[in-house]
């Protein structure tokens, strides 16, 4: 009986440390994500403003 408590006392504390990992894991997604975004805003207005100069806006950029 005693074995038994303390596999499960075992258990209970590898499932708080997992259930902490993920929410560490959802945050780096979520920063990952944000990155991402920024990097292709900054890609897009590169692309936009290097059309712009050489006077070739394709048109799905035109507004």
């Amino acid at each position: 009986m005693d074995k038994m408590k303390r596999k499960i006392k075992e258990l209970e504390v590898d499932i708080e440390e997992n259930k902490e990992k993920s929410k560490k894991q959802v945050e780096n997604n979520k920063k990952d994500k944000n990155i991402e975004k920024k990097i292709k805003l900054v890609t897009k207005d590169r692309l936009i403003g290097r059309f712009i100069e050489e006077g070739k806006m394709p048109q799905c950029y035109r507004e």
